[in-house]
């Protein structure tokens, strides 16, 4: 399963979602600490295809550059596509190494961070897409409570011990 747990620079549209609007609740009432787990639980719950829109949603920043400028920078579709396609790329290895693993693991709770720099357009020069390849990022973290098994220790668990691989 996969849920988002939050943005760093969340984008405007999806700021803009109040889970609590219907509440009507004065702003007195609205605690910071109910509107952001309110938020937090409305992130949980959207689909892998509305966290992507999301994610990927360049309408309202960076700024469109206008037509005069697009000889000197990336269009911000041309950004999302850049950066989606580096995505898929290094999900993809990350999917095959997993189905590589010569035993079974136990992966509870691990999870995959995805984020790229949407704070400006890139120029429009040569290795402008190398870098912004490079500067994508998808990285695994939180495995407190996954174990990475080898063929050695998967070997010497029991039965039941290697069902739950």
């Amino acid at each position: 399963g996969f849920r988002l747990e939050g943005f760093d620079g969340v984008p405007p549209a999806l700021a803009s979602m109040d889970p609590l609007m219907d509440l009507r609740l004065g702003p007195s009432k609205k605690t910071d600490r109910l509107a952001r787990k309110a938020m937090r639980i409305m992130f949980q719950r959207l689909t892998a295809c509305e966290i992507f829109i999301h994610f990927l949603d360049l309408h309202q920043e960076p700024a469109d550059p206008g037509d005069a400028e697009l000889s000197s920078v990336m269009a911000p579709v041309e950004l999302a596509e850049i950066v989606l396609h580096e995505i898929v790329v290094r999900l993809i290895r990350l999917a095959v190494a997993c189905r590589r693993a010569p035993v079974p693991q136990k992966w509870l709770g691990s999870s995959v961070a995805l984020g790229f720099d949407a704070g400006e357009l890139p120029a429009r020069a040569a290795g402008a897409e190398q870098e912004l390849r490079k500067k994508t990022l998808v990285h695994i973290f939180d495995w407190g409570r996954s174990e990475l098994n080898t063929l050695e220790k998967y070997n010497g668990l029991t039965e039941g011990e290697r069902q739950d691989r």
